[in-house]
């Protein structure tokens, strides 16, 4: 009888053990998930931010090569005469 009582004992701490392990595995995952959304939110953030800036630059450069091109005209056209 002892036995079969000390046989249970160490089952049930056994199965104590396991659900606190199996509660700090379910703790684990939830904070990876969380941390997971958040890198993918930051992810995103920063990719609309460089999408923003190349449009800008694209702009820029668009800007600089109508210069270009107008300055190149009116030099062309000044050493004609």
């Amino acid at each position: 009888m002892k036995g079969k009582r000390k046989e249970l004992n160490e089952d049930q701490r056994k199965i104590e053990e396991l659900e606190i392990i199996c509660r700090h595995l379910e703790n684990d995952l939830f904070l990876t998930r969380t941390e997971n959304r958040e890198n993918a939110l930051k992810y995103l953030e920063l990719l609309t931010e460089l999408n923003m800036k190349n449009a800008e630059l694209e702009f820029l450069r668009q800007v600089l090569s109508n210069k270009v091109s107008a300055e190149k005209q009116e030099n062309a056209g000044g050493t004609e005469c």
